[in-house]
């Protein structure tokens, strides 16, 4: 007669009932959470590869949802569109969007074309190239000049350089035959010269020593005449003082290149004579010994041939 009690009979359980005390021990991640109504290998989750349960990264997952995308769209496509025209709408939809990108690349090249970009960069300025001829020389009033004259030797005569030796405290003067204007100065520069300008001071502008007005001795030249050798085949140029006291002078358009000329004395007149109480106006006697001067005559101009002649 079997003897054995309700405990005998019980299976053993003690193993299962270890592993569901060591598996509700074990912590749940978020990426493995427990599953309902299963057991759980306790043994098989303490030997897993964490690379196992790795999240998927971005890439994939953007590359998992564009798929989406486009499988959505190719069944929303099919939806729509019936079988028999599914090609046309496709070729359609593809050279519309040829179209605007064409379009879009053109407004883009006009715009630049239009519009440029603006440079930025500072433009660095060249420096300025050498010079490749001799800077030209100034007009300067010409020295080195000898002058004679056709006078008489008087007491009233004074040498024609002194009208070229830049000093107005001297005068050229010359005494008018039968108190005739015409008288003449034979000039020398000594080498060739290029005239722009020929000025002069027609009367003796000082003072002498006695407080003397000097202007007032001598008859004024209001007409200076200036002679050009024949070879130039040139005419004679006049300066017109008008009788002031100040230079006056004509300007050789084009200049002259000359190593000799002549000057007369085209036209004088009397002298300002200073008013006196008791003097009385009389009419010029014509034995009378008369004198012409001139204080200054000054050539403007260069060393040399530099402008062509004519």
């Amino acid at each position: 007669m079997n003897m054995d009690t309700d405990d005998d009979l019980q299976a053993d359980r003690g193993w299962e009932n270890r592993r569901l005390i060591l598996a509700s021990l074990v912590p749940r991640t978020a990426t493995r959470p427990a599953r309902r109504g299963a057991v759980p290998d306790v043994d098989g989750d303490l030997t897993d590869d964490p690379a196992a349960t790795k999240k998927p990264g971005l890439l994939t997952r953007g590359a998992r949802a564009s798929a989406s995308v486009v499988a959505a769209g190719g069944r929303a496509f099919n939806k729509r569109v019936p079988p028999e025209n599914r090609a046309r709408v496709a070729i359609l939809t593809v050279a519309t969007i040829a179209i605007l990108l064409v379009a879009l690349a053109g407004v883009k090249y006009i715009t630049t074309d239009v519009n440029p970009s603006t440079n930025t960069t500072t433009a660095t300025a060249a420096p300025p190239p050498p010079p490749s001829q001799p800077p030209l020389r100034r007009d300067t009033i010409l020295s080195g000049i000898t002058a004679k004259d056709v006078c008489p030797r008087d007491p009233n005569y004074s040498d024609a350089n002194r009208a070229f030796d830049g000093d107005f405290n001297t005068a050229w003067i010359c005494t008018r035959a039968k108190n005739q204007d015409g008288q003449t100065i034979q000039v020398d520069f000594g080498r060739q010269v290029t005239l722009n300008q020929i000025r002069a001071i027609g009367g003796f502008d000082a003072t002498a020593p006695d407080g003397t007005d000097q202007w007032s001795k001598h008859r004024i030249v209001t007409k200076l005449e200036v002679w050009f050798p024949k070879d130039l085949r040139r005419d004679p140029v006049t300066i017109d003082t008008g009788g002031v006291r100040d230079w006056r002078f004509i300007a050789l358009n084009p200049p002259a290149t000359v190593s000799t000329l002549l000057i007369r004395v085209a036209e004088t007149s009397e002298p300002p004579q200073p008013p006196t109480p008791t003097s009385e106006t009389a009419s010029p006697n014509p034995d009378e010994v008369t004198s012409v001067a001139v204080s200054e005559i000054q050539f403007i101009g260069t060393d040399g041939s530099t402008a062509p002649t004519t």
